[in-house]
């Protein structure tokens, strides 16, 4: 590692999309309770009321991790502690990718960014926040791609 200097930040972060993809599902929602009333078959009865329970857990959740957690990411010197207060060192993190403000850190041996290093910096901290998560990645030797990445929220 190159002359690291001791550091930490912490940046106030946005879950990505939320708006959207809230709004969204409450349409998806309305639509299955639509569908419900209308059909009158057993069987997708079942599977309709099966996935409205499914999206109306993944609604509560997304309210819960959007509007009532506050969200941050602190960079340490050598490691990233997340909002869900997991620390995950650098050498834990194989790559971060940036795309369209959108930020998602791999963690080694994963196929998928984990929920809680995936975010955005708030907009009063934006051009500061990626200013120092660049600096963070460059003092731990961690690549920084600009391409597609998973998640599951």
């Amino acid at each position: 590692m190159k002359g690291i200097q001791a550091m930490a930040f912490t940046f106030k972060t946005v879950h990505p999309g939320i708006k959207l993809n809230l709004t969204l599902m409450i349409l998806l929602e309305v639509c299955l309770l639509i569908s419900l009333a209308v059909n009158r078959n057993p069987v997708t009865v079942y599977f309709t009321v099966g996935v409205i329970l499914i999206v109306f857990a993944y609604i509560a959740v997304m309210i819960k991790r959007g509007f009532f957690t506050k969200l941050s990411i602190t960079l340490e010197q050598t490691y990233i502690i997340s909002s869900s207060h997991v620390k995950y060192e650098a050498a834990q993190i194989e790559c971060i990718y940036i795309r369209h403000k959108k930020i998602g850190c791999k963690v080694w041996g994963k196929r998928w960014v984990p929920v809680d290093l995936f975010f955005c910096f708030d907009k009063e901290q934006e051009e500061e926040g990626l200013s120092q998560l660049k600096k963070w990645a460059e003092q731990n030797d961690i690549k920084i791609k600009s391409g597609f990445f998973r998640t599951l929220m």
